[in-house]
């Protein structure tokens, strides 16, 4: 695994950030919907994805209350010691939200909240992520904009625990219809970021925000959904090891998520991609997403393969270690997004690890 210190990670994190609105209106309780999420009560499980009622999800997640919704995957990697005792165990810098480490578990489910002052994304505000891995409480974001949206860095300087002050949160989110409130969220942790932190280090990628009522896809059969890459249509990061064999990069492409209602499935392809970041591995990088269950408006499940774009040929192996996650947005459904992880081979390398996020737009159906 790569030696980035937390001082090193923080230059990377200029370079990366190119960030993503204002929330949704999105500071909204995560068991309940917003009174304006397409009906009266916003009913069901985590902004009523799940048990929808009439209300679906609200706008951003909903009214006033706990947070965003989260929904998506985790992943967790013991960490290689380099330091046995002196003064203290010191084990091997962590990458930044990515891992080359030996998988101890994942992707498996994992839930969570997003708090935002006033549901928001702000240059030099905080931002508080909870999920089943842990907390991330930050102040003093940096937040730039990016696609349709913004993102943001926050480092989880209010942890009374120094060994966790270094643990990592970044935020993207876009803004779907155009009223300068971002409804799409992707959220990643990084819990056990530092080389003093401890054995282990665990990576989440998460979803949120302005999820469909159920009613906004009554009697339809499918739906496409396409953005490109420059529009923010998807990114995605890899990483292999061990040693000198290592290989990495980042990328842009563009999305094409199909929903299949009748049959209750969503598959999903990133290609057309560039890099963005990163100098070894193949340059054209799509990943590939099949079998997903959708249920009312949100799907989980499935698998995915990464493929060389020059030659079409499989450059992974996650055995059953990959998934994706995600869902329909907007009051009409007219927009699709989640996350998605693999753990296995890449490129001949292992361990390795790739991450990412995935947007589209309803295309109009042509008529005959």
């Amino acid at each position: 695994m790569g030696k980035l210190a937390s001082g090193t990670a923080l230059l990377l994190i200029s370079l990366s950030l190119a960030g993503c609105k204002t929330s949704g209106g999105s500071t909204g309780s995560a068991g309940g919907g917003g009174t304006t999420g397409g009906g009266t009560t916003g009913g069901g499980t985590s902004g009523g994805t799940t048990g929808g009622g009439t209300g679906g999800g609200g706008t951003g997640g909903g009214g006033t209350g706990s947070g965003i919704a989260l929904y998506g995957l985790k992943s967790s990697y013991s960490k290689k010691l380099m330091i046995p005792s002196v003064p203290a165990a010191g084990y091997e810098g962590s990458e930044y939200f990515i891992s080359d480490d030996t998988n101890t578990s994942g992707p498996t489910s994992t839930t969570g909240t997003l708090t935002l002052p006033n549901g928001q994304q702000v240059n030099g505000g905080d931002a508080k992520a909870v999920s089943g891995v842990g907390t991330i409480d930050a102040t003093g974001g940096q937040v730039l904009p990016r696609y349709t949206g913004q993102q943001g860095f926050y480092q989880n300087t209010e942890d009374p625990d120094p060994n966790k002050k270094p643990d990592l949160l970044r935020i993207t989110s876009h803004d779907l219809d155009g009223d300068s409130a971002d409804d799409f969220f992707v959220v990643e942790q990084h819990i056990g970021y530092s080389f003093s932190s401890g054995p282990t280090e665990t990576i989440t990628t998460m979803y949120g925000g302005d999820i469909s009522p159920e009613s906004a896809i009554a009697g339809r059969q499918t739906a496409t959904y396409r953005r490109s890459g420059s529009e923010g249509g998807g990114e995605f990061q890899f990483k292999t090891g061990p040693g000198q064999t290592q290989e990495g990069a980042s990328f842009r492409a563009d999305s094409t998520i199909v929903a299949d209602f009748d049959n209750g499935t969503v598959n999903a392809t990133l290609d057309n991609s560039s890099r963005i970041a990163g100098t070894k591995g193949p340059s054209q990088i799509s990943v590939e997403m099949t079998g997903a269950t959708l249920t009312g408006t949100r799907f989980s499940g499935g698998s995915g393969v990464m493929k060389d774009e020059s030659n079409g040929q499989v450059i992974s192996n996650f055995g059953g270690n990959s998934a994706y996650s995600g869902a329909l947005f907007g009051a009409n459904a007219d927009h699709a997004g989640g996350v998605f992880q693999g753990v296995g081979t890449i490129n001949g390398n292992d361990p390795g690890m790739v991450k990412g996020w995935f947007l589209g737009d309803e295309v109009p159906t042509t008529a005959p």
